[in-house]
């Protein structure tokens, strides 16, 4: 699926409702799928995951975002009203994807504490390597490993 398509998905549903069209555009995120701006009409999918079916679910959540908004206004979030048009529009209506099973390409700064937790960052983490840092979990000493 690319952009185009993403993009008629989007508005097909919104000209259901009587709603304005959005654009969609890709972005480069890692650890998010997609966002919704509400007041630009712009909904931002990441490009990591076109070819995924995860995709359709997702472009499907924020345009029950937008008539969220355009409904009910800010403060919607998650709470019962979007809920009720996820369902409505065939998306899963939970806050987070589960990341376990999507595409994400590997972080570059990698970290390991003494009871053998890893975990990553895509960004310098500047505290981490000036002053040293713990695990979350363990409260033990971490290591950059390659």
């Amino acid at each position: 699926m690319n952009q185009p398509q993403l993009e008629s998905i989007a508005n097909n549903i919104l000209a259901e409702y009587q709603l304005n069209p959005v654009r969609v555009e890709l972005c480069t995120t890692k650890r998010r799928l997609g966002v919704n701006y509400p007041t630009r009409r712009l909904i931002k999918i990441s490009s990591y995951i076109l070819g995924h079916p995860q995709v359709e679910d997702t472009i499907r959540h924020e345009v029950a975002h937008q008539i969220a908004y355009d409904k009910h206004g800010h403060g919607v979030g998650h709470d019962y009203r979007w809920k009720a048009l996820a369902r409505t529009l065939g998306a899963s209506p939970t806050a987070c994807a589960s990341s376990s099973d999507l595409p994400t390409p590997p972080t570059r700064w990698n970290f390991t504490c003494e009871s053998g937790c890893t975990f990553g960052y895509y960004r310098k983490p500047t505290a981490i390597l000036s002053r040293g840092a713990r695990c979350k979990k363990h409260h033990l000493q971490v290591r950059q490993t390659v």
